[in-house]
């Protein structure tokens, strides 16, 4: 009866909608005449702190709206993974902290190489210039040798 109740319990979570899953939209501003392009993010990080990143990446291409949607890491995944085959489907950029969903992704074919050029290096952390890592969070072990 206790495993019964227990898997009841994880399928009803498993249907609620995920809160704080959000898709802000960054219009294009174009100046004059011209196509506007579309750039559709999935990532994990706060708008708060990827609010500059886009509106910096706007300033440089005016003529692209970006659409970026927050999501936790587990949903990003199965999000991006359901999308496959659909028209108009999927992200064009995944920004997660989940580096082994996103290996397993580049592994399965999903993704696509970007070498950047020598004015922009990125440095040692990629895959197979499939996977980047941009970021370093520093990981702290504390013990107490006494117990």
């Amino acid at each position: 009866m206790r495993e019964l109740l227990c898997g009841l319990l994880l399928a009803w979570l498993w249907l609620i909608p995920v809160a704080g899953a959000e898709d802000y939209l960054f219009p294009a501003r174009p100046a004059g005449m011209g196509e506007t392009r579309r750039l559709l993010i999935y990532g994990t990080t706060d708008l708060v702190a990827m609010r500059p990143l886009i509106e910096g990446f706007q300033q440089a291409r005016s003529r692209v709206a970006v659409t970026y949607a927050e999501l936790d890491s587990g949903v990003l995944y199965e999000r991006f993974l359901q999308e496959q085959g659909s028209a108009g489907c999927c992200a064009d950029v995944l920004l997660s902290s989940a580096m082994d969903l996103q290996l397993k992704l580049a592994n399965d074919g999903y993704a696509q190489p970007f070498t950047p050029g020598p004015e922009r290096p990125v440095g040692e952390a990629s895959w197979r210039d499939e996977v980047y890592g941009f970021t370093l969070e520093p990981a702290v072990i504390v013990y107490n040798k006494a117990l």
